[in-house]
């Protein structure tokens, strides 16, 4: 049975280097918020979900909120942009964990919780009793119908495509013609399409859906700059200055050809650090160091 999940370009290109889909949230009627699970939908499109834009702002409530989710504040105000891809993936329906969103309702939930939840899409419902809701808006087509659930991750040998949301519609997703602009404004720098070729050839993706990249991303611009080469077999940090790692997903690898990668493109990659520190510096501005303008 084919499913969607909808998300954002670095959500995305974390789901394709870490295992898969295996991050989100529920929140019950009661309140209790459950995770982590998976939310599929059985819709092509990206409409009627309630999907982040990346052009929302936090409400204080929205800050509260979730900080009850992550068990801290977000560190800043960015929203992402979860209308931006889709990941197809492959599951049977019988699939353990799997669930459509209105049978766990029913199993789970007061009645109408499932059709309620739909409604909140479209419309504000705090203060306004289930009955009132659905009397009010009985006309309003909602997704909760093509929603499904799932307590399992969803791993990467069941994504079976991976299409960006273009001005003309959903294509297929590359990270040079579609990718690159939206991670660096993440705070993400990559080197080049021509050195990521290179180093492609030293450590091989683990899927058609991979590309292992060297990203740079600063969180403090006064510490060493730091190159993290991440694809779905490998995910290593190293210490741009002298190639050594600092940490390392896989114990027991040989580094030794991705350092001497490092060593021969320390230019380029050293300009994508200080590349990194200037976007950081755009949501951080109060940590400009001083006397770097």
């Amino acid at each position: 049975m084919l499913f969607y999940h909808y998300t954002s370009v670095p959500l995305a290109e974390a789901i394709l280097t870490n295992g898969g889909i295996n991050d989100g949230h529920l929140v019950r009627a009661n309140g209790e918020i459950i995770k982590p699970v998976v939310w599929l939908t059985t819709s092509p499109s990206h409409e009627g979900h309630g999907l982040l834009t990346g052009k929302e702002t936090y409400s204080e409530e929205d800050i509260a909120f979730l900080t009850r989710v992550e068990g801290e504040p977000p560190r800043n105000g960015i929203t992402h942009n979860k209308t931006a891809m889709r990941i197809a993936v492959d599951l049977p329906e019988n699939t353990p964990g799997l669930i459509s969103f209105n049978d766990f309702c029913i199993q789970n939930e007061p009645p109408h919780f499932a059709r309620r939840t739909g409604l909140t899409v479209f419309h504000k419902l705090k203060g306004m009793d289930t009955a009132a809701a659905l009397a009010r808006f009985k006309d309003t087509e909602t997704m909760e119908d093509t929603w499904w659930v799932s307590a399992d991750p969803v791993l990467q040998d069941r994504i079976v495509a991976v299409d960006f949301n273009s001005a003309s519609g959903f294509v297929p997703y590359s990270f040079e013609d579609h990718g690159r602009e939206p991670f660096l404004d993440a705070g993400f720098s990559v080197v080049s399409k021509e050195s990521l070729a290179t180093l492609n050839k030293i450590v091989m993706p683990g899927h058609k859906f991979d590309l292992v990249k060297a990203i740079l991303l600063c969180d403090k611009p006064e510490r060493e700059p730091i190159v993290l080469i991440r694809g779905a077999n490998y995910f290593t940090a190293f210490i741009v200055k002298d190639g050594r790692p600092c940490f390392e997903r896989e114990k027991g690898l040989d580094h030794a050809p991705v350092q001497a990668w490092i060593a021969e493109n320390r230019s380029e990659i050293l300009a994508c650090w200080e590349e990194a520190v200037e976007v950081m510096y755009r949501y951080y501005p109060e940590k400009r160091i001083a006397g770097r303008q």
